[in-house]
C-alpha cells in the first residue's frame, strides 16, 4: 500500500492531481492546504496546515510520494 501526499491541493493544479491520484488509486491520497478545503475530490483526505509553521511529520509519515504543488502568491505585486 502506498501513500501520496499533495501540497497545494486547494489550487487548480493540486486539485486536479489529487483527482488523478485517486483515480489511479493504489493507496492513500492525502491533500494539504493552508485553508479549509471542502470541495476535494472524493477519496482525498484533506488537512489544513501551514507548510512553514506546522509539524508536517504526521502527514508525511509513510509517504511513498510527495508532490509539492503549493504556490506562494504575494499580497502585492
Amino acid at each position: 500500500m502506498s501513500k501520496v501526499v499533495i501540497t497545494g491541493v486547494d489550487g487548480p493544479l493540486g486539485w486536479r492531481v489529487g483527482r488523478l491520484a485517486v483515480r489511479d488509486r493504489r493507496g492513500e491520497v492525502v491533500g494539504l492546504a493552508d485553508r479549509p478545503v471542502t470541495d476535494l475530490p472524493e477519496g482525498v483526505a484533506g488537512h489544513q496546515v501551514t507548510l512553514h509553521r506546522d509539524d508536517l511529520e504526521p502527514h508525511l509519515q509513510d509517504a511513498s510520494v510527495v508532490l509539492h504543488l503549493a504556490e506562494s502568491v504575494p499580497a502585492t505585486p
